[in-house]
């Protein structure tokens, strides 16, 4: 078998859409296995005292690093450990679609960009 526990998982990013939010507490309750209802996991906005723009030039480098290894991250991801019965992903359409952007250069997506400057 390979893992001893069951694994759950989740991209943080799926809490700030409402409906995956609800997805994730209840398959939290689930996996938990408690009875209780779990409220939604309400969506939040970090912020950052010490960061940096990685879409800086002076970051290139890298990002060019960080994006490979996103790259090979998510081959690994789909490849071996989602395949593993143990493992279970909440609402799997949504995590695949974060999942295609493992790998992706954030700087040259046209949303990410716009999202950056809210």
């Amino acid at each position: 078998n390979g893992l001893p526990n069951r694994v759950l998982l989740y991209q943080v990013n799926q809490i700030h859409d409402h409906r995956t939010s609800e997805e994730l507490s209840i398959d939290l309750q689930r996996y938990l296995n408690i009875r209780q209802t779990l409220p939604p996991i309400a969506s939040y906005r970090q912020t950052k005292t010490r960061a940096i723009d990685i879409c800086h030039e002076e970051h290139a480098e890298a990002r060019g690093v960080l994006v490979e290894h996103g790259a090979d991250a998510r081959v690994w991801m789909r490849e071996y450990f989602l395949k593993h019965p143990s493992v279970s992903v909440v609402e799997s359409s949504s995590f695949h679609r974060i999942l295609d952007g493992w790998g992706v250069d954030p700087c040259l997506n046209d949303t990410i960009l716009h999202e950056r400057e809210v």
